[in-house]
């Protein structure tokens, strides 16, 4: 049996989806507008084809006109960038991933300060909106509320954001998404 390297494996996936442009086959679908990638032979060079992808999705999770689409990628990227990148090293690992004897408090609630100061465009922002990107339930929302979920869910001293604890409240819960 051999054994190649993750760097190996990516080019070869990479030389592949050059080669053979077809990202994703729809086997098992919730009709929420993910898909799994299905095992079959075009798609056996990926090291997980059990990763969910977005495909055939509906409006409003995933608009049809372009205008409402760049809405969506933005927050969707913003949440990314900005509240994921800010939150899961320099606030969930400290709290979560570290022996609570090694807690460096300082940093943590430096850490806190800093992202709810970027929370504090999406507080506004909701109190606009009812959804992150809009008034309806959205890819934006998924990638945004999954932080969320963590950012509620530690012992940390939270800020008030009455609209960004609205707006959790209000996110689906379990299911497939679009039916709770």
């Amino acid at each position: 049996i051999g054994f190649t390297s993750s760097k190996t494996q990516y080019r070869r996936q990479i030389w592949w989806h050059k080669q053979h442009p077809v990202y994703c086959i729809e086997s098992q679908s919730d009709h929420s507008g993910f898909a799994r990638r299905d095992r079959s032979a075009h798609l056996g060079n990926w090291c997980n084809p059990q990763v969910a992808v977005l495909q055939n999705a509906k409006p409003p999770f995933w608009p049809t006109e372009i205008e409402h689409q760049s809405q969506v990628d933005q927050w969707a990227e913003w949440a990314k960038i900005n509240i994921a990148l800010s939150f899961t090293g320099p606030v969930f690992w400290r709290v979560i991933r570290t022996a609570a004897a090694e807690h460096n408090q300082p940093a943590i609630r430096a850490a806190v300060t800093a992202l709810e100061h970027k929370l504090a465009i999406a507080e506004a922002q909701l109190g606009r909106n009812k959804f992150l990107a809009g008034n309806s339930f959205c890819l934006a929302d998924v990638q945004f509320g999954h932080i969320l979920y963590r950012y509620y869910d530690i012992e940390i001293t939270r800020k008030a954001l009455p609209n960004l604890a609205r707006y959790y409240g209000a996110l689906p819960k379990g299911g497939p998404i679009g039916t709770t």
